[in-house]
């Protein structure tokens, strides 16, 4: 088993589930270490085996589970018996932490495009124009039944006044950039869109706030219903 860059990860948790019995009922599940060099051995029988890796100050991955089948019957034969060639692991290692302010709302969100203000710092609505970020939603639903999942036209535009944002990259991105940063983004989401038409949509964002603070923003757009923003 190994870390994000590579280097191996000794004392880690191991669970290994064999499917040695039928309906699963009472498989057996043996908990193993990795040695110093991120190795384990894990022996048992049945159709297959199910393993999962874990570690205080590790986030886990897609790549920190598999299952390894031995039996044609339950799918494509994945075996690993060579201790040269072994099956990876992977975890993440959590960097250092900083003191931050959290808060979570929702926002009720007028459909004509008139803006809401946000202070960041106590989640209060603010005057558009005094700082934070603006939310200004156009919602074309009329005629459409609540729930009914008709398509309509509708669109979000989220600003940073004096500031700025970015599109986070991935889960693991945890820095802000210093650079890259739009005044404003949009989700449009129009009827035409077919199959890919949502009543609402979600964007994580880096803020570069007009005090030069910064902040990261998980915004979801409710279109339908009570029509919110959090």
């Amino acid at each position: 088993m190994t870390d994000e860059k590579s280097d191996p990860v000794p004392d880690a948790n191991v669970e290994a589930s064999f499917a040695d019995h039928m309906w699963g009922q009472g498989d057996t599940t043996v908990h193993l270490k990795t040695d110093a060099a991120g190795l384990f051995h894990a022996s048992g029988h049945g159709l297959s085996v199910i393993i999962g890796v874990s570690k205080e100050g590790y986030y886990r991955l897609q790549q920190s589970e598999g299952a390894f089948t031995y039996a044609k019957e339950s799918g494509q034969i994945d075996l690993h018996p060579d201790p040269s060639a072994p099956a990876i692991f992977m975890l993440r290692k959590m960097g250092k932490s900083a003191s931050l302010i959290a808060l979570r709302h929702n926002y009720s969100i007028a459909k004509n495009g008139t803006p809401v203000g946000v202070d960041l710092k106590t989640g209060n609505l603010t005057q558009a124009g005094q700082g934070g970020i603006e939310v200004e939603a156009w919602t074309n639903d009329q005629g459409r039944a609540v729930n009914s999942n008709q398509p309509y036209d509708w669109r979000v535009c989220i600003e940073v006044p004096g500031g700025g944002l970015v599109q986070r990259a991935g889960s693991f991105d945890f820095e802000a950039p210093s650079d890259g940063y739009a005044e404003s983004d949009e989700i449009d989401m129009p009827a035409s869109a077919g199959q890919q038409w949502r009543s609402q949509a979600s964007k994580s964002y880096f803020l570069k706030l007009a005090n030069g603070t910064y902040a990261r923003l998980e915004f979801r757009m409710v279109a339908g219903g009570d029509h919110f923003s959090e």
